[in-house]
């Protein structure tokens, strides 16, 4: 029929899906800025024995662009601009007990150009210690860790904070929500409710 579906990581035309979603593959798919278009299209292929016209199944899922904030328009648009380095140079660090496993999230950060590391507050998983003046008195950039609120995890943050806030970085512990809504809008933003203590404190 003309129709090759390709394996993660392999760039792609289209990406079919019944809806807008905060899976690994859509998200790490998005990142490649390809057209969007209902499952529709693949059942039409398969019930035809032919490719049909893609411009008649294009996605459109008003109820989840309004939860998510973003036209399914817009976050293509931008990761066609964005070319897979939306999060470039981003520091990303994990704690390696998040749930669901930090696999998932270091693709989905990878797939948008962050650097992915676990953090397990051991020695070999550090930032450098900067001064203001060693950075030419630039303002400190943002670190992330990703977490959820488990006790283990939470015993964590203030070495996580301590060793950014050496090295000259501001440390933001969040929730992994942050990470799923920045690559499904396809825009670098940041509000404290994603800010772990706020996150889990309030049930989000």
């Amino acid at each position: 029929m003309g129709i090759l579906i390709v394996q993660d990581n392999q760039p792609c035309d289209y990406l079919a899906a019944p809806h807008m979603v905060r899976t690994v593959k859509f998200l790490k798919t998005l990142a490649k800025g390809p057209t969007i278009l209902s499952s529709d299209f693949i059942d039409a292929a398969l019930d035809t024995g032919e490719v049909p016209d893609p411009d008649e199944f294009l996605l459109k899922d008003k109820e989840n662009e309004k939860k998510f904030g973003v036209t399914i328009e817009t976050a293509v648009s931008r990761a066609r601009a964005n070319l897979g380095k939306l999060l470039w140079t981003v520091p990303i660090y994990c704690t390696a007990n998040i749930c669901n496993g930090p696999d998932s999230y270091k693709a989905i950060a990878e797939a948008n150009g962050a650097m992915f590391k676990l953090y397990r507050a051991r020695s070999g998983t550090t930032i450098k210690p900067t001064t203001e003046e060693e950075d030419g008195g630039a303002p400190p950039e943002p670190v992330y860790l990703l977490s959820s609120n488990s006790a283990e995890e939470r015993s964590l943050w203030p070495k996580f904070e301590e060793m950014a806030r050496k090295g000259h970085m501001d440390p933001r512990i969040v929730a992994a929500d942050w990470l799923l809504d920045v690559a499904m809008t396809q825009q670098v933003s940041f509000d404290e409710k994603y800010l772990a203590r706020n996150f889990f404190d309030k049930g989000a």
